[in-house]
């Protein structure tokens, strides 16, 4: 059997299995896609965990015994939650994922005092939908030290910062560490924060010239 029949095989293989998740598992296109390529990585970051739903999922649906995972949600009101989840190897850190370690203010959404509203907190002062009212300091923590010491295409990532991404996606880039990825579901808010629209066309114009395009997908 040649090497394109096998290639196509396995590519006939991952969206059978990415399929019936979706018809079996009541589960979004992203998240099918990512339980299957969960199947064959060492890592699974969850950037933004928020209250840990895409974290659990990965606890109770992917079936990789050895897969570590790592949940970082610098929201208290969201970590509450989320540090209730329980897993072999799963860790949930009271952090966010920046570019770099220390401190850094974080944003909540402009109606957080009278729903708690956790999942538009953002480092980004610029989005349309928080204020700084019910602004808090929280840790952060650069991808780079989570990532180092970890071997080629032995991560798998959801990123989902609302506004962070670009940073955190570039200073991958200019650290020769997106090697360390063999996939990243992203969600982009390009509309969202201020000059928004021209980071996302210098990202992606990034990615396509270092090769690296291919490792992006969009999460939603």
């Amino acid at each position: 059997m040649n090497l394109k029949i096998i290639k196509k095989l396995s590519n006939l293989r991952r969206i059978f299995a990415i399929y019936i998740l979706q018809i079996k598992k009541d589960v979004s296109e992203s998240e099918a896609s990512l339980i299957e390529a969960l199947e064959t990585t060492s890592l699974f970051i969850d950037g933004g965990a928020n209250i840990g739903k895409i974290s659990k999922m990965a606890i109770q649906k992917a079936k990789n015994a050895t897969l570590e995972i790592m949940a970082f949600e610098p929201d208290p009101v969201a970590f509450d939650e989320l540090r209730l989840i329980r897993g072999k190897k799963f860790q949930a850190h009271e952090k966010a994922l920046f570019t770099r370690n220390g401190f850094a203010t974080l944003f909540r959404h402009k109606e957080f005092l009278s729903n708690l509203a956790t999942t538009s907190s953002t480092l980004n002062a610029t989005k349309s939908n928080v204020v700084s009212d019910n602004s808090i300091q929280v840790n952060v923590v650069d991808i780079i030290d989570v990532v180092k010491f970890r071997e080629s295409n032995s991560i798998v990532m959801k990123l989902d910062v609302e506004g962070s991404e670009y940073e955190i996606l570039n200073r991958l880039l200019k650290t020769k560490q997106l090697d360390k990825f063999s996939k990243i579901w992203c969600e982009f808010h390009p509309h969202k924060i201020r000059f928004g629209l021209t980071k996302h066309i210098l990202l992606f114009g990034r990615l396509k010239l270092s090769g690296n395009l291919c490792k992006i997908e969009n999460w939603d």
